[in-house]
C-alpha cells in the first residue's frame, strides 16, 4: 500500500488521533504548571527570580518531550 493511501485508511486516522492526543496530555504536563505560575506572578505572588526558574525547568521537561 502506498504512503498516501495508508494515510487514508481509518486505522491510521485513529492511530494519528491517538497520538495527537497523547501529545497533547504531554505538553499539558508540562506547560500547565508554567501557567498558573505565570498567573501567580501577574498577581504579585512570585518574583522575577521565580518565573526565571520556573521557565528553566520547563525548559529541561521540555526537552524530554523531543526525545
Amino acid at each position: 500500500m502506498s504512503r498516501r493511501k495508508r494515510r487514508e485508511t481509518a486505522e491510521w486516522k485513529w492511530e494519528q488521533a491517538l497520538i495527537d492526543d497523547y501529545d497533547d496530555y504531554r505538553w499539558r504536563q508540562v506547560l500547565t504548571p508554567l501557567c498558573d505560575k505565570f498567573k501567580r506572578w501577574e498577581a504579585g505572588e512570585l518574583t522575577h527570580e521565580d518565573m526565571d526558574h520556573a521557565i528553566h525547568e520547563t525548559h529541561k521537561h521540555n526537552q524530554t518531550l523531543y526525545h
